[in-house]
């Protein structure tokens, strides 16, 4: 009698683990984003208004094309049902985690 394949094992993906990020490493990623939030603000209200407005444009459509891109990746992943690129397929997953924050600041700061 064979047993039930469960959907992990019948997709061909990895087990499913949760992994938290290092305290001290968790920590260093809040301070950095601190420290750019406060960088940005102080750029945006000094004379160089303009260039602080480009560089938050520029990495915008950085961002939000790697994650598009990554979420197509992963897509087609599926679709062909690709064994061989798990740690691939989990990166261009991730990397469509910015699309819901990004829709949202793109609404506030183009009003």
């Amino acid at each position: 009698m064979r047993r039930a394949m469960s959907y992990q094992e019948s997709r061909g993906g990895l087990p499913v683990t949760s992994r938290l990020l290092p305290r001290d490493f968790l920590r260093l990623l809040w301070v950095l984003l601190g420290v750019g939030v406060l960088t940005f603000l102080l750029e945006a209200t000094g004379p160089n208004r303009l260039r602080a407005w480009q560089i938050f444009l520029v990495n915008f459509l950085f961002w939000s094309g790697m994650a598009q891109g990554g979420l197509v990746f992963a897509a087609i992943y599926d679709v062909v049902r690709a064994r061989w690129g798990g740690a691939v397929k989990h990166l261009a997953q991730g990397l469509g985690a910015f699309l819901p924050v990004g829709r949202p600041v793109l609404a506030v700061t183009t009003r």
